[in-house]
């Protein structure tokens, strides 16, 4: 796994406890990035390029383990804007749709246990 990845699984430790020792209900959605473009900048190379496409497999694998709600931004757009690294006010639009659709499907599955 990735620095990256070792980071967010960390990130998923230490919120769990908190969630649940406060009583929420609120549920995780691991959100992996839409992979970047970046052409134009000089920050970041073919391996930058690289990383941000496994980012999604590394995702995924946590979402698994820790029992988080899951979305692979890059299935949802590949629209970044000119800078090849953040997202278009289309891709913006596509990624929120995408999250809601997770969050009703979430909804409707507790609905059906409820019943």
């Amino acid at each position: 796994m990735s620095k990256i990845g070792y980071d967010m699984e960390e990130i998923l430790i230490r919120a769990r406890p908190i969630l649940d020792t406060r009583g929420s209900e609120t549920e995780i959605i691991l959100v992996a990035q839409v992979p970047i473009h970046p052409d134009t900048d000089p920050m970041f190379d073919q391996e930058s390029w690289k990383k941000s496409g496994e980012l999604a497999l590394i995702y995924r694998d946590l979402y698994h383990s820790h029992g988080c709600l899951y979305l692979d931004g890059g299935s949802a757009t590949r629209d970044v804007g000119e800078d090849g690294i953040h997202l278009s006010f289309k891709g913006h639009r596509a990624l929120g749709e995408a999250i809601a659709v997770i969050i009703k499907e979430h909804e409707q599955c507790l609905l059906t246990k409820l019943v």
